[in-house]
Formats: structure tokens, C-alpha cells, sequence
């Protein structure tokens, strides 16, 4: 099977070359934080720590850093307080010790 004809199977994510600073920011924040989310971690403590670490390799202004953050934490707040459960609603009460 030719490698090049099979790259788009193995790539989780499509690139995006055409796609903006901002875009590119925004699309691997909220896939990192989601990561996060569902390996346990809580959105407080994910989300300054995803920032920084997508900011280290896609460098913002700082124009488009404020914007892109106020941006994010509605997007955080409505989207994803849904999807968060503690801990404890995860494992059912027959399992849980008395």
C-alpha cells in the first residue's frame, strides 16, 4: 500500500495550512482541554495550563489573545459545564465503599 496514499487514514486531525493563527489556537485548545476533561482533570486546573502550552507553539498578539481567551472561557462555561461530572456520579454507588 503507498504511505502517501494512507497518511490522511493515520492523521487524528486534519491540518488545517489554509486556517489562521486564531483557528489553528482555537482547534487545539479545546481538543487538549476536552483530553484533559475526560482523563479526570478539573476545567479549573486544565484551563490556564492548556493556554499556555498551546500558546507555546502557536504564538498569539496579544490583540488576538484577549479576544480568543474571553472567547474560550464562554465557550468553557456553556459547553462544557454540561459535559463535566465529578468523580463520584461516574462510579455507581454499589461500588462505592460504605
Amino acid at each position: 500500500m503507498n504511505a502517501t496514499a494512507t497518511r490522511h487514514i493515520a492523521a487524528p486531525f486534519p491540518i488545517h495550512r489554509n486556517a489562521s493563527r486564531k483557528d489553528r489556537f482555537r482547534d487545539k485548545f479545546q481538543r487538549s482541554l476536552r483530553s484533559c476533561l475526560r482523563k479526570g482533570f478539573t476545567l479549573e486546573e486544565s484551563f490556564g495550563m492548556i493556554w499556555v502550552e498551546t500558546w507555546e507553539e502557536i504564538a498569539l498578539t496579544e490583540q488576538e489573545q484577549s479576544a480568543l481567551y474571553d472567547e474560550l472561557i464562554r465557550w468553557a462555561k456553556t459547553t462544557l459545564s454540561g459535559e463535566i461530572r465529578p468523580l463520584n456520579t461516574l462510579i455507581h454507588r454499589s461500588y462505592s465503599p460504605a
